[in-house]
Order: structure tokens, then C-alpha cells, then sequence
């Protein structure tokens, strides 16, 4: 593991983060890794409906900002489809990507 949640939530700064990757995923699979989405707005209305605001730390102790978010679906994908990873550099698609592979392997082993 090369990354650890440090927060996740409105006190992430998100701050001059933009697009750093993609997962294919689902909305069920986020919300079990990461907990109910930071923000969520009216489908319809913006160009996203679900948003996710992560740092993470990283084996020395740096910070990595990451964000997740549906990209101008229109509305909530409930299926499998590419969801948008935003951060400051490609750590943060590194460190969302790493957390959901945990994520799945610990599932094929144990459940």
C-alpha cells in the first residue's frame, strides 16, 4: 500500500486540481471504498451530480488531493462506467485507482 486516507470530505482542498485519470467502476463500488459522496447536486443541473473529495498520504508523508466525479452523464451512472479522477498531478489517479484494486481483491479473497 502505497497511499493512506487521510480525509475525506468537504475540508479537502480541492483547490487547482483538474482531471489526472479514469476508473471504470460503479457508484456502489465508490460509496463502499469511499463513503457517501462529498457533494451531491440535482441531475440536470451541473455537469455532475456525484463528487468525491479525497487527500490521501503517501509512503513519505505527502499530500495527494484527489477527487472523483461523474463527467457530463446528465445524471447518476448506477452502472459500470469511467468515472473522472481529478487531482494536482497523477498521484491522485494513482492513490483512487490503488484503493479500489484493494478494494476488490480483499472482496475476491473474502467475500
Amino acid at each position: 500500500m502505497n497511499y493512506k486516507i487521510y480525509d475525506i470530505g468537504m475540508d479537502v482542498d480541492i483547490n487547482m486540481t483538474s482531471r489526472a485519470g479514469q476508473i471504470l467502476t460503479t457508484y456502489d463500488e465508490l460509496v463502499e471504498v469511499f463513503g457517501e459522496p462529498t457533494i451531491t447536486t440535482v441531475e440536470g443541473l451541473d455537469k455532475t451530480t456525484k463528487e468525491w473529495y479525497i487527500e490521501f498520504v503517501d509512503v513519505v508523508g505527502r499530500s495527494v488531493v484527489a477527487t472523483i466525479y461523474d463527467w457530463k452523464y446528465g445524471s447518476t451512472p448506477w452502472g459500470e462506467v469511467m468515472w473522472n479522477i481529478g487531482g494536482r498531478d497523477s498521484r491522485a489517479a494513482d492513490a483512487v485507482t490503488e484503493r479500489i484494486e484493494e478494494y476488490r481483491e480483499y472482496q475476491s479473497n473474502y467475500v
